[in-house]
């Protein structure tokens, strides 16, 4: 029960984060609220796939993380690739703007968000692979070392990565993951710890992020780690890491609570994949298209362009949950056969 109850707390967690990754992308990136927001969202992502993640599945055989992070995260990233260029195909087509045709190409390869046509939020989808991969290896290098030491080790390797972004920008955000890796081992500390179950440090705690986050937000400039802009490095560590804990916070003691909030982003958390693929290539563009079609002022709208742009991302979710191949394609569901179908084939071979 617990675990169940847990998995549900972070679905709800993850379905705010990728809310506020596409009302960003809707508009929601400038002034004060962009800043707000751009603060805590992707440390939020790469803390909580560090709470989510399996030291006991994965850390002692590398090769099962390997393919199951390329089914899950790689494979999906290259199809929304191939689909994303095929949009921007046929748009740039209908718009009679000329088109380079292997630069599609070339930004899959890369992997870096704005070299990726037609879809720049995937650059999450390989940077996150890189991340974990880095994470197992460093796990295991350190496996006999303290917690101080582990700490002192994960933030040298993030202000490596941040030395290495103003150099070059890595193929697969390889620079990014590892500024991300401090986030990522928090989570893991922090689930070893059973945090979102000990309400006197979650409350205290909370109180205590909510002060340094205002100050951080303060003092620190507009955050993008898809463009390497982290402005004061301490503070984007310390401002990512205190906002996460209040949304840690928000979704579990009072976001939780309201049943229809509850289920709306607990279903959308499940779905991120799907949403976090479709949002920028199918959905906003849909919207846009919408608005010169119809002139609805209303849609220009940040929130309400985000709300279509799910919307148009869940409903094609529902197709392609349905269909198996697809489901593999798109978000690295395994195919399960049943097992009617097996007794079937093996009395067809007895015969």
């Amino acid at each position: 029960m617990l675990n169940k109850k847990r998995l549900v707390e972070l679905d709800i967690v993850k379905g705010i984060t990728i809310f506020l990754v596409v009302f960003g992308h809707a508009g929601a990136s400038e002034g004060m609220l962009g800043q707000t927001l751009s603060a805590f969202r992707m440390p939020l992502f790469f803390l909580v796939s560090g709470y989510l993640f399996s030291n006991s599945k994965y850390l002692n055989n590398f090769k099962l993380l390997l393919v199951d992070k390329i089914r899950t995260l790689i494979l999906p990233y290259f199809v929304f690739c191939l689909m994303s260029a095929i949009v921007w195909y046929f748009l740039s087509s209908i718009q009679n703007v000329d088109v380079q045709w292997g630069k599609p190409i070339f930004g899959m390869i890369y992997g870096n968000g704005n070299w990726i046509i037609g879809n720049i939020p995937i650059w999450f989808l390989p940077c996150l692979f890189c991340t974990l991969v880095i994470f197992v290896l460093i796990q295991k290098l350190l496996i006999k070392n303290s917690l101080p030491a582990k700490i002192i080790i994960f933030s040298l390797i993030g202000i490596a990565g941040y030395l290495i972004s103003k150099i070059s920008w890595m193929p697969w955000g390889l620079d990014v993951a590892l500024v991300a890796l401090p986030f990522v081992y928090l989570g893991g500390v922090l689930k070893e710890i059973r945090v979102l179950y000990n309400h006197k440090i979650m409350i205290s705690a909370t109180f205590l992020s909510l002060v340094v986050f205002i100050i951080s937000l303060i003092y620190n400039t507009h955050v993008d780690m898809n463009n390497r802009i982290y402005g004061n490095l301490f503070l984007f560590y310390v401002g990512g890491i205190s906002g996460a804990f209040v949304v840690l916070f928000l979704c579990k003691y009072i976001l939780s609570k309201i049943k229809i909030v509850s289920l709306t982003f607990s279903y959308m958390g499940m779905q991120s994949i799907l949403i976090l693929g479709f949002h920028g290539s199918i959905g906003l563009n849909a919207v846009s298209v919408l608005n010169e079609k119809v002139n609805i002022g209303f849609l220009g709208n940040p929130l309400i362009s985000s709300i279509i742009a799910i919307s148009i991302s869940l409903c094609l979710g529902l197709g392609i949950n349905k269909i198996p191949l697809l489901s593999f394609l798109f978000k690295g569901t395994t195919i399960s056969i049943k097992k009617s179908n097996i007794d079937s084939g093996k009395n067809v071979v007895s015969k």
